[in-house]
């Protein structure tokens, strides 16, 4: 990539020195006899032994959008290629030391450049507009083509938001088997000089490379790109945490104020529509799906056994007598009374509990440290998977 850099600074170099005698005369001459017979039909190879090698680079402008339901990504980029014309060649000095020059495109020979896993059209790329190619003296032609690229992308939302998605642009040069030209990459890495940072995504990698492919030569540009997470967990994530460390708490509200059902409910209702704004940000797939989702969904599962214990612990704190409280309740309690000798009454009396009341406060205290210890449980796994 250095190396390839600084030839060009030297050719550049050359040229300054060279361009100052050179007239509007010497370049209309140049072009009426450098294309008397040119053919831009024919593919320029000198040696139909050896392909024609063509030297390629991609200069990435932007990143537009990454659209995880479609599976694709939209960039802005140039392919940089070169390569050499035999009968592109002219002697400097005949033309007043005219040592390049610049012509439109559709005057010469170019290699048809198209995306593979393009998702809009199947047209070459920068088909739609006319880029201006350079001819040096020694034959050498350098071409930029390039615009708006939508390509196919595999996506893995599993630990949205903390996601990264690796999207690959496959060039090739339809038409020509690898025996007739082959691509080499001038660098390994895509060409940032004129890259604009997009706000929700980070590009963290983005390599290229060129291989043979079924008898055709492929340029590889790999994305890697990062979202950025803070919307996100600002607005789903924290506010999943708090409703699920806030739901629990209906058990310390005392059974006698005969608001816990009520408020579980609302918590419930609360969370459940929640949950319908929040899915509309979340990415829809199915293969593989959200974490996130299914953290939220699990969310709901423990809601509603807030709702039915809180439920099931006034039944029993309102019976009369033990006899509905039933084999499980009552083997629960005689285990637990063993360990406790004596729980004493909140009531007037101060008496010792009755086993209605009793059970009413194991269901209590099962589900509260119950379903805390599932939601750090879950949300621990969570924060583990996307984060490591």
């Amino acid at each position: 990539m250095k190396l390839w850099n600084i030839g060009l600074l030297l050719q550049l170099l050359n040229i300054t020195n060279i361009v100052h005698a050179q007239t509007s005369a010497d370049l209309k001459a140049l072009h009426t006899d450098l294309f008397n017979n040119y053919k831009k039909e024919v593919i320029p190879i000198e040696n139909t032994s050896k392909p024609l090698e063509i030297g390629i680079a991609f200069y990435l402008t932007s990143l537009n959008s990454f659209n995880e339901v479609e599976e694709s990504i939209s960039v802005t980029g140039a392919l940089y290629t070169n390569w050499t014309d035999p009968d592109l060649k002219w002697n400097s000095t005949m033309y007043g030391n005219v040592a390049f020059t610049v012509i439109y495109s559709d005057s010469v020979w170019l290699p048809s450049m198209f995306l593979v896993n393009r998702v809009d059209s199947m047209n070459p790329v920068g088909d739609d507009v006319k880029f201006p190619a350079m001819i040096s003296y020694t034959g050498q032609v350098a071409y930029n083509t390039g615009g708006i690229l939508n390509a196919k992308c595999l996506t893995d939302i599993s630990k949205f938001p903390f996601d990264r998605q690796t999207c690959t642009l496959v060039f090739i040069p339809w038409g020509f088997h690898a025996n007739l030209l082959t691509l080499n990459s001038l660098s390994d890495k895509a060409l940032l000089s004129f890259f604009t940072p997009h706000s929700d995504w980070k590009l963290e990698d983005y390599s290229s490379r060129t291989a043979i492919y079924n008898m055709h030569s492929l340029f590889y540009v790999e994305l890697t790109i990062k979202r950025e997470p803070l919307y996100f967990t600002i607005m789903i994530i924290v506010p999943t945490l708090l409703f699920s460390l806030l739901n629990p708490l209906v058990f310390v509200l005392p059974v006698e104020s005969g608001e816990r059902v009520s408020l579980s409910v609302t918590l419930l209702l609360s969370y459940t529509i929640f949950l319908t704004l929040a899915s509309a940000s979340i990415p829809t797939s199915s293969k593989p799906m959200s974490v996130l989702l299914i953290v939220m969904i699990a969310m709901i599962g423990i809601s509603g056994t807030i709702v039915i214990g809180t439920i099931v612990s006034a039944k029993y704190f309102y019976l009369e007598n033990d006899k509905n409280l039933g084999y499980i309740m009552n083997y629960f309690i005689e285990r637990l009374n063993k360990r406790k000798k004596s729980v004493e009454q909140i009531d007037e009396n101060n008496e010792l509990l009755k086993k209605a009341k009793y059970g009413s406060a194991v269901v209590d205290s099962l589900i509260f440290y119950g379903t805390y210890i599932a939601i750090i449980l879950i949300f621990f796994s969570y924060f583990s998977f996307v984060l490591f």
